[in-house]
Formats: structure tokens, sequence, C-alpha cells
């Protein structure tokens, strides 16, 4: 309604005035201040998501209140058909050995935030990462089942890459009392709060 997004209009004209000019550093750098939608409970390192040594403020964390997203839980759902010829257009030399497609997926590694880092399906290792793209699934927190009606089902927790500042989180924290500085230094670990004015 008019009224309501007045309201948020006011909301948000204040965050910005209130945090004008103000940078996040980290050893007298400024920050890549990734976010993504939800974390499903836990942030992820950066380095198990892309390619690199990782980085010191992007570092996993305990992210309270993400259970109340409607995208927290998701479930998608495959014929063993569309399943199998999802992963055959990426990888044309998979192999799928017997009927029971759940016997030939194994997951090989998780991440310290429980994501799923790689996995084996049939004779080809996956990525996580490159599953949740070949999938469109909404995170690397998966877990795979087969259902009643006989389609694969693919359950995620959280929304996103998972690395950096969670909304929902952020707004838990918010609700809770924590100032936009708390907020921040939580998510980024060892980072400082400055004014552009004094950075050199």
């Amino acid at each position: 309604s008019f009224l309501s997004a007045n309201k948020y209009w006011a909301k948000i004209e204040k965050a910005v005035r209130e945090t004008k000019d103000v940078i996040i550093v980290y050893e007298d750098e400024i920050i890549n201040p990734v976010f993504h939608a939800n974390s499903g409970g836990r942030t992820e390192n950066a380095e198990d998501v892309w390619i690199g040594d990782g980085v010191p403020y992007l570092k996993s964390v305990v992210s309270h209140g993400e259970e109340i997203s409607p995208q927290y839980e998701n479930t998608v759902r495959f014929t063993i058909d569309e399943f199998k010829n999802k992963l055959k257009g990426e990888f044309s030399d998979i192999e799928f050995s017997e009927e029971d497609i759940l016997n030939q997926i194994e997951i090989l590694e998780y991440t310290e935030s429980d994501r799923v880092k790689s996995l084996r399906v049939a004779n080809i290792e996956v990525k996580g990462t490159e599953f949740r793209r070949i999938f469109s699934l909404k995170s690397t927190n998966f877990k795979i089942q087969t259902g009643e009606d006989g389609t694969l089902q693919i359950t995620t927790l959280g929304y996103g890459h998972g690395v950096g500042m969670s909304q929902y989180g952020a707004n838990y924290l918010a609700k809770s009392g924590g100032t936009y500085e708390e907020i921040l230094k939580y998510y980024y670990k060892g980072v400082e709060i400055t004014n552009i004015q004094d950075f050199q």
C-alpha cells in the first residue's frame, strides 16, 4: 500500500543518511561486502564457494532467525529421466550403471557449514556449486531422496551462495537490538567501520 511504501522509504532514507561516507575496511583495504538472502542457519567460507585461498573476513558464522524466511526450505522434484538427462547434457561421459539412482549418488565432502562441497553421481565427481547450477537449486545445502511418486526430490536449506552477510540473519539481529556496526562486524570478521574522509 501507499502508506507502507512511504514508511519503508522513510526508513531507507534514514539508513542512507546515517551511513553516508561510512566504509568497511579490513587491514586498510576496502572489503567486498558480499551478501545473500538466507544462509540456512550458517554462512559459508568464501573459499568453499569461489576459487582462491579464502578471504579472512568472509568466514562461516552461525546465523540465527533464518527459518522465518519463506525461502528457508525448498523442494524440487525431477523424474529419474529428467535428472539423468540434465547431467548427460553437462557430462557426455557419464554412465549410469543401474536402475536405483540413489545408489549412484554419494556425498564426498561437506563444507564447514554443512553444504555439499562435492558429490559423486555415477562415475562423475561434481562440485556442489556446479550441481546447484545444473539443477537451479536455491543453495548447496541440500539432501536428495526419492519421493513416493518415484521422482527424485532435492530439498535445500537457505537461498544464495551463503557467503558474507545473510539478509534474514541481519534483519533478525537488527530486530534483536543490534546496531548496523555490530551486525556488519558479526558477519564480516575482523573488519573496521570508518569514514571515507579518514581513509587513506
